[in-house]
């Protein structure tokens, strides 16, 4: 994965940047915005707090695919995880 060079570095390609995925049908798209934390309300602290969880939980995931495929080659099988609320 190569990341492109912005080719000024002005105000907008200090804040998006476009990583270009050679072998993909898609690139990958980095938006940063610098927001003083004395603008940001306590509401959206607790929204960002909540999407970072939710990211993690879907990476979490996405590794335990990946895992099962592996030991699913390996012809072991995992226990089928059961959620309890």
């Amino acid at each position: 994965m190569e990341k492109k060079e912005a080719r000024k570095e002005g105000k907008w390609e200090r804040m998006i940047e476009v990583e270009e995925q050679a072998d993909a049908p898609y690139d990958v798209l980095h938006l940063r915005l610098a927001v003083p934390k004395r603008l940001l309300p306590e509401e959206t602290k607790t929204h960002a707090k909540a999407a970072l969880r939710e990211m993690l939980l879907t990476g979490r995931s996405l590794l335990d695919v990946f895992i099962e495929e592996l030991e699913g080659e390996e012809g072991t099988t995992r226990p089928e995880r059961i959620q309890v609320d």
